[in-house]
């Protein structure tokens, strides 16, 4: 073998190194970006999970103490329309009292106002006396 083929084989064989060489440091640095990326993947990945998870508690107790203010309005309400009820029910007494009342006295308004025109109905009917009869009948 001469020397340049001995040299162009040794070429070869070391381009062909240089190039496994090459591919495989390229394999170790993608695990290395491969692996920190998961490192920080994980790590975001806990973090939302821990804030999510808070978000939910929060939630939970937004949701406990909406149920007991909730339950709190709603007795304030049911006793405030009870009072409003209660009002309404002695207002609506007075009124019928003050009704009643209004009755009896158109009532025994009535029945001055029968005597008096019964009264007035007797005294035209002396003013205008007895009927006459007529002289001449017609036909």
């Amino acid at each position: 073998m001469s020397a340049e083929i001995f040299t162009t084989m040794i070429s070869a064989v070391v381009m062909l190194l240089t190039l496994a060489a090459g591919f495989g440091w390229l394999v170790h640095r993608i695990d290395a970006v491969d692996d920190k990326l998961s490192t920080r993947i994980d790590a975001v990945d806990r973090k939302l999970s821990g804030e999510i998870a808070g978000v939910r508690r929060e939630i939970a107790e937004v949701r406990q103490g909406t149920a007991a203010d909730s339950a709190g309005v709603r007795q304030e309400m049911a006793v405030g329309f009870a009072e409003v009820r209660q009002e309404m029910a002695a207002g609506f007494a007075a009124v019928d009292q003050e009704f009643a009342a209004a009755r009896q006295e158109m009532g025994e308004m009535r029945l001055d106002l029968t005597q008096e025109l019964s009264d007035v109905k007797v005294a035209v009917a002396r003013l205008e006396g007895p009927s006459r009869p007529t002289l001449i009948r017609t036909r």
